[in-house]
């Protein structure tokens, strides 16, 4: 059967329809896919947010009084829960193919007979010890953690990661043949392609920096706000840009400007961050822990460089004197500020990197190029 001939059931633990779910790259996948198949059908997503009231409060007292914490979103309860809640819909579905993102939780234990692809951009075993809500877990919930991975990697068709980071934790830390697992990097989750105007791409009279981030803590704020004040010390002229997150108390200043969330579902405020986008000269992520980072992809689409870390997938997503620069995980601020200066005072050097961010995005970092690559590798199992 062709891939055209597939009817498909789309299964994401949250609404695929709303930009808010997983920084919007459920929507952007489900509606990249949807002209490559007969029909796509969308599973409903798990609202029933009351059953998982006790088990999250439960998760809460034991880490208050043990210190340890129980990752619930990899519990063998949730995955029951979500088994309940999914099975049958797979189970009526007239689809050749179950498309499951991010849900290696739902997928573990649900048995069907129908075929599915695993999409992610990690691995249990990777957040461990790497994110903050992975460090510290109770041997219970590694072993939960690592068994519903392990069930929904081994069960699936083929797993798509975005990097090659999660790709190959796939592989050495579950023993997954090498041949079923991908890495295809995400694109930008954009509803057009941004024109640019090279003859104003250039730096002027001020630099605009952008931090674009939900959690300041784990995305590096700090670093981003020292870069931002060694500048300015040096007497250059620059504006932070931080969105996504509030900023603490000691980085209130009037070049700091602070916008806490934009929603992209609301299309004035998308406006506003395409806006934005188009006046930054450099995007500024010292994230110390990242699975991909989606917003590396949107600084391509608009010729911004990337400045961050090389930690996680992100080496996928920005490539070193390519899109960006990938400094190494002990880097200062002052060594962020140091390239910042080095492409002020070469302009040319400058432009060149910002044209080669957009043309990594046109080759690799949109959708239209993932999709044909998924398609490409599904037609070779079915």
């Amino acid at each position: 059967m062709g891939v055209r001939n597939l009817k498909v059931l789309f299964l994401s633990i949250d609404d695929p329809t709303n930009k808010k779910s997983w920084s919007g790259t459920s929507y952007y996948i489900l509606n990249s896919i949807l002209p490559h198949f007969n029909s796509t059908k969308i599973a409903v997503p798990f609202h029933k947010a009351i059953k998982l009231y006790i088990p999250k409060i439960k998760s809460k007292l034991e880490y208050l009084v043990t210190g340890k914490r129980f990752d619930y979103g990899h519990s063998k309860e949730l995955a029951m829960i979500y088994k309940e809640h999914f099975e049958k819909q797979i189970q009526n579905s007239d689809a050749d193919l179950v498309i499951s993102v991010v849900a290696s939780t739902a997928m573990a234990y649900i048995e069907t007979d129908k075929p599915f692809i695993h999409i992610s951009d990690a691995t249990f075993a990777k957040m461990i010890n790497y994110y903050p809500d992975y460090t510290n877990l109770t041997r219970q919930s590694i072993k939960e953690g690592n068994e519903i991975e392990y069930l929904a990697l081994s069960k699936s068709l083929i797993n798509v990661f975005s990097s090659e980071w999660a790709r190959t934790s796939a592989i050495e830390d579950y023993n997954i043949s090498a041949d079923k697992n991908y890495c295809i990097p995400f694109g930008a989750n954009l509803d057009e392609d941004p024109h640019i105007d090279w003859n104003t791409k250039h730096i002027s009279n001020n630099i605009n920096l952008l931090f674009l981030g939900v959690d300041w803590i784990r995305k590096g704020g700090d670093i981003a706000l020292n870069t931002y004040n060694y500048l300015k010390e040096k007497c250059i002229p620059v504006t932070l840009y931080v969105c996504g997150c509030k900023i603490p108390y000691y980085a209130k200043d009037p070049n700091v400007i602070n916008i806490p969330f934009l929603n992209k579902n609301n299309p004035e405020e998308y406006r506003k961050l395409i806006e934005i986008l188009n006046s930054t000269h450099f995007l500024i992520m010292p994230t110390k822990a990242e699975c991909y980072g989606i917003v590396f992809c949107e600084a391509s689409a608009f010729g911004i460089p990337s400045l961050t870390y090389a930690t996680g997938g992100v080496p996928s997503a920005v490539n070193h004197h390519v899109n960006g620069i990938l400094l190494h995980p002990n880097a200062t601020h002052v060594e962020y500020a140091n390239q910042i200066l080095y492409y002020v005072n070469h302009p040319k050097d400058y432009l060149q990197l910002c044209k080669s961010a957009r043309e990594k995005y046109e080759r690799q970092l949109n959708w239209n190029k993932w999709t044909l690559s998924f398609i490409e590798i599904l037609e070779k199992y079915l």
